[in-house]
């Protein structure tokens, strides 16, 4: 076991404390400024605490087999590096073209089932939330126009998805995100939003679908601020 020492813990925590998020002009993009030391970038600093500990960890703990190891650093300063690197390229490549083809040929038909399936579930328990409204009042009343709304959401949204590859609506972030250079550490796929799917009825929020918010799109910033969301009001 490696032990963590105190005082590195309390500088990260007045690091990660120092961090404030804005919204990039140009991009609409969040980005994150470090006012103590004037750094700015566009990955999470939590997720950049994570990889100095790790590295850290690792480090002490293979230092006395190999003197020669050296934790790599990240810094907003290596992003201009890090763009240049091939290997972290053809990373990023990789992951995302094979993360369209199982979005396409994987994701797409079963998120269309889903979308029928649970449209007409929503649809059945929303009708029932009207039948006892007499008894449990309003909030009966607006549970069930919810999940009606929801439930037909989910089967318009069912329908585009009949079409082949239609599930790239969902993922047009990723995408962009891609051309634009935000995936540029090790093919991360943190910086990137879920977005809506067209439909007869208008855009369907993706992350109503399972399937896509813990397939490709688990790791999409409103995917997981939604689930912190989730957890904290628990």
């Amino acid at each position: 076991m490696i032990a963590t020492d105190t005082e590195d813990d309390s500088d990260d925590e007045q690091e990660e404390e120092a961090w404030t998020a804005y919204v990039d002009e140009s991009s609409g993009y969040p980005y994150y400024y470090n006012k103590l030391t004037g750094q700015s970038q566009w990955e999470k600093p939590s997720v950049v605490q994570h990889r100095r500990h790790f590295w850290s960890a690792a480090s002490t703990a293979i230092q006395p087999y190999n003197s020669s190891f050296e934790a790599p650093t990240y810094s907003s300063d290596s992003d201009d590096e890090i763009d240049n690197d091939e290997d972290v390229q053809k990373a990023v490549n990789w992951y995302v073209r094979s993360s369209l083809f199982h979005v396409v040929f994987i994701e797409t038909p079963v998120a269309a089932l889903e979308g029928f399936f649970k449209g007409l579930m929503y649809i059945m328990i929303g009708i029932t939330y009207f039948m006892v409204y007499p008894l449990r009042g309003s909030d009966s009343l607006y549970k069930g126009r919810v999940l009606l709304r929801d439930g037909v959401r989910l089967i318009a949204a069912g329908l585009t998805l009949l079409i082949p590859g239609a599930g790239l609506f969902a993922y047009k972030d990723l995408v962009a995100a891609w051309r634009d250079g935000r995936l540029v550490q090790g093919a991360k796929v943190d910086n990137w939003y879920m977005t809506g799917i067209p439909s007869v009825v208008g855009t369907v929020d993706s992350r109503l679908f399972r399937t896509f918010s813990s397939g490709q799109g688990y790791y999409a910033i409103n995917v997981t601020e939604q689930a912190e969301n989730r957890v904290s009001v628990d």
